[in-house]
């Protein structure tokens, strides 16, 4: 389970699933939960004017200030403060006139992952270290799959999504119901989560459990479609911004969206050329988006040549949301068989 904190202001339990799951003040180091945060903050954002509500202390945004505050906490052993500390050495800081260190941003690294109470992010940040080799010895890279599970069973969404995606793409079958679980976990009951484009490996864990019927799952057309439709919208409107790991394989995504929408086709009609209907435009155009980005699909169904040939065809009429008649078929944007 996660570990929780208590807020001091509303005495409500919060889960520290994330480095910013509650909000922190610089000059005692404590904080509130965003509920409480939000009602001390007006829209200028005064707070950061006035008084911390904790220690009634002026709470002051100098860069220089507010730096210092910032390495009194973490040197009292505040893990959210060692995080940010690492931060600010891994990058520097020209203002609080702190220069780029990467060995002490390790130090402090390995501070907040073996704290008392452990940043979440920052065992998922050492394991990446580990996994990369950044300023540790890459001798130790054993140490990534225990760190990031310690941290997905610890409740880290980022963690729970890592360990989704790498038990499903090993090769032994008996992992994939671990991967199920953690995938789970990290998308279920978190609506905003899932809303900024976070989840996505977790969203295609699951599609691939119920299109392939594995991991303790049925094969179920509706549920895979869902899943992939999470995963390609979420990965389709950040695609640019998804680093490392967290983008591999996520073009698969395309290609298994858009056979699941055959799939559902055939099933609910018997067949695809059910007068008045096709979900085929569509598909093609999630199969080009797919070749376009280059897929090493493992799916032995992927229509990439279908695609290259007709993708081009429908990628308006898909689009068609952007203008009140698609410029390929001609029908009112709601009509139009892309969407």
């Amino acid at each position: 389970p996660p570990q929780t904190r208590e807020c001091p202001v509303c005495l409500d339990d919060i889960e520290m699933t994330e480095h910013n799951s509650m909000v922190y003040f610089y000059c005692c180091g404590q904080g509130t939960c965003f509920d409480c945060f939000k009602k001390n903050v007006d829209s200028d954002g005064a707070l950061f004017h006035a008084k911390c509500p904790l220690c009634r202390s002026t709470i002051n945004n100098d860069a220089v200030t507010r730096t210092n505050r910032i390495k009194k906490c973490a040197e009292k052993g505040f893990s959210w403060a060692q995080l940010k500390m690492s931060k600010y050495c891994f990058q520097g800081c020209e203002e609080a006139k702190i220069p780029v260190d990467e060995k002490k941003s390790n130090e402090w690294l390995q501070l907040a992952a073996g704290n008392s109470s452990p940043d979440l992010d920052a065992i998922v940040t050492l394991s990446n270290e580990y996994k990369e080799g950044v300023n540790v010895d890459k001798s130790k890279a054993e140490k990534v799959a225990a760190l990031m599970k310690k941290a997905a069973d610890m409740g880290s969404r980022r963690a729970q999504e890592e360990v989704a995606i790498n038990l499903w793409d090993m090769k032994d079958n008996g992992v994939k119901a671990d991967a199920v679980y953690y995938a789970t976990l990290a998308i279920s009951e978190r609506p905003t989560f899932i809303q900024y484009g976070a989840a996505i490996h977790s969203a295609f864990v699951l599609g691939l459990a119920f299109h392939y019927g594995q991991g303790g799952m049925e094969e179920n057309s509706y549920l895979a479609r869902y899943y992939f439709k999470i995963a390609v919208q979420g990965n389709a409107n950040d695609l640019e911004h998804v680093e490392g790991n967290f983008r591999r394989g996520l073009e698969r995504a395309y290609c298994y969206y858009g056979e699941a929408l055959i799939m559902l086709g055939t099933e609910l009609y018997g067949g695809i050329s059910v007068p008045g209907f096709s979900p085929i435009p569509k598909a093609m155009y999630w199969f080009h988006i797919a070749t376009t980005l280059g897929c090493a699909c493992d799916n032995p169904n992927c229509w990439k040549e279908e695609a290259k040939r007709s993708g081009e065809r429908w990628m308006d009429s898909i689009k068609c949301e952007e203008s009140k008649i698609c410029s390929h078929c001609q029908k009112a944007a709601e009509d139009c068989p892309g969407e």
